[in-house]
């Protein structure tokens, strides 16, 4: 007696692979996705001042000649830089406090651990102490 043949189907996650979402959590990285991200921050005007010229030339790069990402290594280092875009696109006015802030956190920091207050070395890295002297520098100089 034969047995019948087994029929399977595809998982869901096979869905978001073929489509190409993101690698180390089951997906890959979407020419799509790259022209969104790249499109909505020149439109913001942060794709210039969030982003370094190396990180620039690999989404560029990337959309020029690549049309799946399949490389482990470059789809994380595309996912740093896609988050690291998104939250200067989506976090604008945040973005720029910590911009225009976090000099002058590490400077008074490095001013105060001189002086003596051992404490003082965790202010470069208080988001929210940043953001308060950007807001403050901001407020002096429209």
């Amino acid at each position: 007696m034969r047995t019948p043949p087994v029929t399977t189907f595809p998982s869901s996650n096979y869905q978001r692979i073929t489509n190409g979402l993101d690698a180390e959590e089951g997906c890959l990285t979407a020419k799509e996705e790259l022209l969104r991200a790249r499109r909505k921050s020149l439109r913001k005007g942060v794709w210039f001042q969030a982003l370094s010229r190396a990180e620039r030339g690999i989404i560029d790069l990337t959309l020029k000649y690549v049309d799946r990402v399949r490389s482990k290594i470059l789809n994380a280092v595309l996912r740093k830089i896609l988050r690291k875009l998104s939250y200067a696109v989506d976090h604008f006015f945040t973005w720029r406090l910590e911009l225009i802030g976090r000099p002058i956190a590490e400077m008074q920091s490095r001013a105060a651990v001189a002086l003596g207050l051992k404490s003082a070395e965790k202010w470069s890295n208080d988001r929210p102490y940043i953001q308060l002297l950007g807001l403050h520098q901001l407020g002096r100089h429209p």
